[in-house]
Order: structure tokens, then C-alpha cells, then sequence
């Protein structure tokens, strides 16, 4: 309690340690029996002010304040718990652009197994109420804290948004790559390891950022490929000397439209395509509102909008066709304009990642089939590649539960290209487990085969 001056040092050395919060020569003062005298005292007073109806006293006063922050937290949260019942939940996240977890399947197994608790906390996660305004009050405030990244992406000296690399520990992807070769040494065999933003601008990465090594990592695996005879398509010196020209998007994680055309030169002459350079094209600005995926990641939903290009061949038109073969759809271009409607505008190529894409060029190419094995790096990279094949494959190994070696065996594949970046390859378990799938036994594949012709007469009798 303040104790009130009455002319003694007592109550004056009292208030000055209270005020001054020296909390050693407070408690020296309360533990003398003169405190407890004096304070049985101002407990009385208050008791008989209490009777009398006046002004109750302080300790009153804070207790009250102490129940309506206790009743306030409390409305918080049940709205939030009513808000989260009423609210439905949503299968996809259109800001960060990928599926959000459903509510888990109760079972015992799941239970026994942490797998329910896991995928529960997952669903209370991804579910929860205004989550998007959430993120970006946390992502704000981790700004102000002095935190130089959040979820693994870096907010840069210019504003730009970088995605984190980190050397892997183990070699699983390239060991895939290698497999692959040994089992397949009659294909010419290609590997695209693009470096990323990360290691071609890690001069924009906030300072005390831990070094990527990204050149270590792209030559140690593309030491690896030529010594397994695979050619590696090495960019790191044509991204350096281009650097200052936008290679990357400023706030997305993959390649532009120019750092995907720099890589297909590249390409092109590593696959003796002596056309390539004489190709035209038409840079397109296609959309002036584009945030990436590295801005809902990161949380950096107030980072701004940037411009896409795409590049169309203006010097002659190749007579190509793109098929969705799972969706069974049949298009005349790479490009799907619809796309452009949603958030993330890069799905303006091929409408996003498929599980295999079959793209047949009838411009007499006399090169046989490209199988592209890939991920979303190269969906702006292949619009480049077409006419220069008669057929190309492209197989998401992310997506494709089919059988690689039937596939390749079935149209006569000549020529495979790995098409990644060097994170996502450094990080990829898919690419590994499509290589390691067991081959189909005789009958597995005539009964493939047949269904396969009861689909394809089906759709002809229902067209």
C-alpha cells in the first residue's frame, strides 16, 4: 500500500524505494515490524471508509481491472472458436497456393500411431479464423523485432523476397539421377540444376544470413553427372554475367520468362539445337499484378505486385498440340490465359504442374521424343523447347504414380532432361521414388493396357 507522510523517514524512504522500484530496499522496509504496524493501520482506515459508503479502496480497484481483461481474453477466444465453427473450411489456399489440411480421420491407429495429433494440429492451423491477417500482423512484427527471415524466406535489402537454400545432407535426388543412367545408358541424358536467387543475388541477403554454398552444391552434383555420362547444363556463369537484368521475380521463388530463355540457349547448344538463337520472339506483358508464391509464404502479403512476361514465338507458328493426358484435355497453346484470373499468375503456363503433359509438334523436327522429368521451374522453360522436337513428355514425378520405363519404352524416348531448381531438387524425395518404383508385372500391364482401351473407346462413344 502507498503509505501517507506523517512526518517520520519511514513512510518517506517507503515511497521512494516504491517509486523507484528498488526492490531490495523495499523488501527490507516491509519485513520491519514498523511496516506491519503502519499498514494494519491503513487497512482499518479503508474498512471504515468502506462502511461509511465512501470510495473503496485500491486493492478494489485493480481487482476489477484484473476481471475485465480476464472476461475480454475469454470473449476473444470464444469468437474465435464460434467464428472458426461457422466459418466452412477450405480445401485450397489461394495466397499461398497449396492444399490446406482437412479435419483428420479419427481412428485408433492414427491415434496410437501421432499421426492424428499431428495432422489435427496441422488442420487448427491451417484453418484458423483470418488466418491470411494473422500471418501478416506476425510476419510485421518479426520485421521490427529484427528477424532477417520468416519461413524461410529472406526480406531483401532492395524489398525483394528470396527463398532460403540450404546445402542437403544427403545425396538422394542425384543418386536417383545416377540410377536412372546406369539402368538407361542408350539415352542422351541431360541435367538442368538451375541455380536460384539465392545464390546468384546472395549479396541482396540480409547481413548475418548463413552463406548458401550454392556453387559448391551445383558443381559437386554436375562433377557427379559428367563423370556418370550425363551432360549437365551449367548456367552459373551466364545467370552471373546477366544478373542485373530480371532473371528472377521479385517476389516469387521461380526464374522469369528471360532467365528461362538464357537457360534454353544454354540447353540448346549443349543439344546441338543450332536454330535456337534464330528464333524470334515477342516478350508479352501479360500481367501487372503478379505476387508470388515467396509473399504468401514468407507472410509478406503487403510486399507489392510485380509484372509477368511471357515470350510468343512472332517468326513463324508451330503447328504443336498440348495434352493434359489425365484430365484428357487438348489445347493449342502452353499458355492458359484463365490464370491469369487467379492468384498465382505463373500458372499462366500450362495451367500449372500436371502429372504428365504430352506435347506433339508437326513441324518436322526430326529429333524423336524429349522426356521431360521436372518441376515447376521449367513449365515457363518448355514453351521454348517446342519445334525443336517431334514429341516432348513432360512427367512431374510429384504427381505421376505411372511407370517411367513403360512410358519411355512406349514412345520411343532418344532424349531425357532433368529440369530443376536447386532447392527444390536438393530437397526432392518424389524423384527418387518414381526412379526406385517396381517395374509392372505382365499382367499389371495388359490389365493397364485394357483399361486404357475401354477409356479411349468409351470417350469415342460418348463424343
Amino acid at each position: 500500500p502507498q503509505i501517507e507522510p506523517q512526518n517520520d523517514n519511514f513512510a518517506t524512504h517507503h515511497n521512494q524505494a516504491e517509486s523507484t522500484l528498488d526492490f531490495e530496499k523495499l523488501d527490507e522496509i516491509e519485513n520491519s515490524s514498523e511496516y506491519s504496524s503502519v499498514t494494519n493501520r491503513k487497512l482499518s482506515n479503508a474498512r471504515s471508509v468502506n462502511t461509511s459508503g465512501e470510495r473503496p479502496p485500491r486493492r478494489t480497484k485493480r481487482k476489477r481491472h484484473g476481471t475485465v481483461v480476464g472476461i475480454t481474453f475469454l470473449s476473444l477466444i470464444a469468437v474465435l472458436l464460434v467464428t472458426s465453427i461457422l466459418i466452412p473450411d477450405s480445401n485450397f489456399s489461394e495466397t499461398e497456393n497449396r492444399p490446406l489440411q482437412e479435419f483428420p480421420t479419427i481412428s485408433l491407429d492414427s491415434y496410437l500411431s501421432g499421426t492424428l495429433q499431428d495432422d489435427y494440429q496441422t488442420y487448427v492451423e491451417d484453418q484458423f479464423p483470418l488466418r491470411n491477417l494473422w500471418v501478416t500482423i506476425n510476419t510485421f512484427v518479426m520485421q521490427l523485432t529484427g528477424r532477417i527471415e520468416n519461413n524461410g524466406v529472406y526480406h531483401c535489402s532492395d524489398s525483394s523476397l528470396i527463398q532460403k537454400f540450404t546445402k542437403p545432407s544427403d545425396n538422394t535426388p542425384v543418386d536417383a539421377i545416377l540410377k536412372f543412367k546406369a539402368e538407361h545408358q542408350d539415352l542422351k541424358t541431360y541435367a538442368l540444376i538451375a541455380p536460384t536467387a539465392a545464390g546468384i543475388n546472395e549479396d541482396k541477403i540480409p547481413d548475418y544470413a548463413l552463406p548458401s554454398n550454392q556453387k559448391e552444391y551445383l558443381d559437386t552434383i554436375n562433377s557427379q553427372f559428367k563423370q556418370a555420362g550425363i551432360t549437365p547444363i551449367e548456367l552459373w556463369d551466364t545467370f552471373m554475367d546477366n544478373k542485373d537484368d530480371q532473371i528472377y521475380y521479385k517476389f516469387d521463388h521461380h526464374w522469369t520468362s528471360q532467365g528461362a530463355y538464357l537457360a534454353y540457349l544454354q540447353c540448346a547448344s549443349q543439344m546441338g539445337i543450332t536454330e535456337a538463337t534464330d528464333k524470334k520472339y515477342e516478350d508479352m506483358l501479360v500481367s501487372n499484378t503478379f505476387q508470388g508464391s515467396l509473399a504468401s509464404e514468407g507472410g509478406y502479403l503487403l510486399s507489392g505486385t510485380e509484372e509477368l512476361h511471357i515470350f510468343m514465338r512472332s517468326d513463324v507458328e508451330t503447328p504443336s498440340f498440348v495434352t493434359y493426358v489425365e484430365d484428357k484435355d487438348k489445347q493449342i497453346s502452353p499458355f492458359v490465359s484463365s490464370a491469369l484470373d487467379k492468384k498465382d499468375a505463373y500458372q499462366v503456363f500450362f495451367g500449372g504442374n500436371h502429372p504428365l503433359i504430352q506435347i506433339d509438334n508437326y513441324s518436322n523436327a526430326k529429333r524423336g521424343t524429349l522426356l521431360i522429368i521436372k518441376d515447376s521451374y521449367a513449365n515457363c522453360f518448355i514453351p521454348f523447347m517446342i519445334g525443336d522436337f517431334d514429341k516432348i513428355l513432360v512427367v512431374d514425378p510429384r504427381y505421376y504414380t505411372g511407370n517411367l520405363n513403360d512410358l519411355i519404352s512406349s514412345n520411343s524416348v532418344i532424349n531425357v532432361l532433368f529440369c530443376y531448381n536447386a532447392t527444390t531438387f536438393s530437397e526432392d524425395t518424389s524423384l527418387s521414388r518414381m526412379i526406385n518404383a517396381p517395374a509392372q508385372t505382365p499382367t499389371e500391364a495388359k490389365e493397364d493396357v485394357e483399361a486404357k482401351l475401354q477409356e479411349e473407346a468409351n470417350a469415342l462413344l460418348n463424343n
